[in-house]
């Protein structure tokens, strides 16, 4: 992101967004999980923070480590993260192929399995989204560096780092706005709750106040009415 000056703060409004970019070479999820560093988001004073993960390109490289696996394991921060910080929405990017000549074949396989594994989970839940890099599945793979695994990137050419956070700034915009349906959606019930309450009592007042008429009215004419209970 250093490299592409034109993406600070990936083009939000400074005035709405303030981003903060946490990132490590060679990072896997175990690792991450356990990183005080890395997830410390003490500094968070409010209640509608969104935070965007790209993460388990590392895990799937094992040979050993299954796509269902890394898909539960990514889940799993991604709930931690819900439930130990101020995040409204954390948002999982889709893991992208590398060039088969740098990983093997069945690198690409276990991306695509995974990334199926992500997208069924979080269909599942309100606030953990999947979401999807459009532009990077082309069989040529241009968008990769020379090292086969990395976006290609350099003082020359940003096109692809580009697009990528762009893609990422789309993915904080649309669960901006889910938080903004949710905050609405969660007032609408408190005020639903509150006009009930009020509506109740109202009802209760004006029964009181015409069973009082009724019963004056019934006094002076000499009639009395009596309402038992069994």
């Amino acid at each position: 992101m250093e490299n592409s000056p034109d993406h600070v703060n990936l083009k939000l409004n400074k005035h709405r967004f303030n981003v903060i970019l946490r990132a490590k070479g060679g990072l896997k999820v175990p690792e991450l999980a356990n990183s005080r560093n890395l997830l410390d988001f003490s500094d968070l004073v409010t209640e509608d923070n969104i935070c965007f993960m790209q993460i388990g390109g590392n895990d799937i490289s094992n040979v050993h480590v299954a796509p269902n696996d890394v898909a539960r394991q990514i889940m799993s921060l991604a709930h931690f993260l819900i439930e130990t910080n101020k995040f409204s929405h954390v948002v999982i990017g889709q893991l992208l192929r590398r060039h088969p000549r740098k990983v093997g074949r069945e690198y690409n396989s276990k991306v695509i399995d995974t990334n199926k594994l992500l997208h069924d989970e979080c269909q599942h839940t309100d606030n953990i989204i999947f979401w999807h890099h459009h532009g990077f599945w082309d069989d040529d793979m241009k968008y990769l560096a020379d090292d086969g695994v990395h976006l290609k990137d350099s003082q020359q050419d940003h096109q692809f780092m580009n697009k990528y956070l762009q893609s990422i700034k789309s993915a904080v915009l649309h669960a901006s706005h889910l938080t903004k349906q949710t905050t609405i959606q969660r007032l609408m019930r408190i005020i639903l709750i509150i006009s009930t309450a009020i509506m109740i009592r109202l009802v209760r007042t004006i029964t009181i106040f015409c069973l009082s008429i009724l019963y004056m009215q019934s006094v002076k004419s000499g009639e009395l009415w009596l309402l038992h209970s069994w």
